[in-house]
């Protein structure tokens, strides 16, 4: 394909060893609507420039294409009801207006089960980088949002509604501030957000690093979020809040560095939250901060220099004495998520396996055993 055009729709029955791939030539530029739809539907190459992308059907995919300067939509990227879904190294930006007023455009979102974003460029949307679970009531999920490159969007990278089963893991989130409709938070989980989990994130210069907010009435109680081995720099406000009642949080291991308010500040947390094995550096306001019911333990906390390879250039690993090492513990959550998503996550923010040595070292990087 090499032909552009205004709306165009790429449909076909394919199979999993067979699937029809529309492959375009030079980048093709398509000014209206693309969708695909179909069984086993690839579209790559092709460049959507101001009407957007539908993805319905299952197992469809869109892949090596931009998607941008889409303002006649909520979303430029939308999963419209589809199944297995793959959104898969695109980059998706300058979608919506930026403003004083709140421009929702967001790049990523809409409704289906079984959806992977991996391996994007997300930027400059004058909404979310990625949005699921509007007023959704928990209806679809089992989404995967992967080492993604997200940054300076007008509200959040990701904000995670009413949708269940969710896993935000290695991307780098930077470059949000406060606006009319955002605290400025990189991550947001809140309305109804079951089993979300955040792990191995980098997240900096920013105003907020993860946000937990109050959940929706309807939400059955309590809910569990889990934040595991995120490394969170230069932050302005809060590396990690929350508030609002019914949520069981687990923020373990993670590396907090550069804070101006509070490292990790949580209120009416729910029996069974816990707080360990973070190590948390240079934060101007408290360090940890919680109202409810949590077993906070085994955190390294702005009380002793925790020796990093190279706190300046931001190399967060541990260098040999450091205090963090053999000083954690095992946390149930690293168990917790295996149960729930089948896959083991017994690693470290680089991939190293853990523990290296007589016990886990505290924060997000385990040093290598001497």
């Amino acid at each position: 394909m090499s032909a552009g055009g205004s709306s165009r729709t790429f449909t076909g029955a394919g199979t999993a060893a067979a699937p029809v791939i529309f492959r375009g030539v030079n980048a093709p530029r398509f000014t209206g609507v693309v969708t695909i739809s179909g069984s086993y539907v690839i579209v790559e190459g092709i460049n959507v420039d101001g009407g957007g992308v539908n993805l319905s059907g299952d197992h469809v995919a869109l892949r090596d294409s931009e998607v941008q300067r889409v303002n006649n939509r909520g979303t430029a990227t939308w999963v419209n009801g589809g199944n297995d879904v793959v959104i898969f190294r695109n980059r998706i930006h300058d979608n919506g207006v930026f403003s004083n007023s709140e421009n929702d455009r967001h790049g990523v979102g809409g409704g289906g089960n079984r959806i992977w974003i991996l391996d994007n460029e997300i930027f400059r949307n004058s909404g979310d980088g990625v949005q699921f679970g509007h007023q959704a009531r928990n209806q679809f999920g089992h989404i995967y949002i992967g080492r993604n490159t997200m940054y300076g969007d007008r509200e959040n990278a990701v904000d995670i509604k009413e949708v269940s089963n969710v896993v935000i893991s290695q991307n780098t989130m930077s470059g949000y501030r406060a606006s009319s409709s955002s605290e400025g938070a990189a991550v947001v989980v809140h309305d109804c957000p079951i089993n979300t989990h955040v792990i191995f994130n980098t997240i900096l210069d920013s105003h907020i690093g993860i946000s937990s907010a109050s959940l929706s009435s309807t939400c059955p109680r309590p809910v569990n979020v889990r934040f595991i081995g995120n490394v969170i720099e230069n932050i302005t406000g809060a590396a990690i809040q929350g508030w609002g009642s019914g949520k069981i949080t687990a923020v373990v291991g993670n590396t907090i560095v550069g804070v101006g308010s509070f490292g990790i500040g949580l209120d009416n947390l729910s029996a069974g939250s816990v707080i360990e094995n973070n190590l948390l550096w240079q934060v101007n306001g408290q360090a940890i901060g919680t109202g409810g019911s949590a077993t906070v333990r085994n955190n390294l906390a702005d009380t002793v220099n925790p020796l990093f390879v190279d706190d300046a250039g931001g190399d967060y690993r541990l260098l040999t004495g450091s205090p963090a090492i053999d000083a954690g513990r095992l946390s149930g959550a690293y168990a917790a998520h295996q149960a729930i998503h089948g896959v083991a996550i017994d690693v470290d923010h680089s991939g190293a396996p853990r523990p290296q040595g007589s016990q886990w070292d505290i924060g997000a990087h385990e040093a290598a055993a001497p």
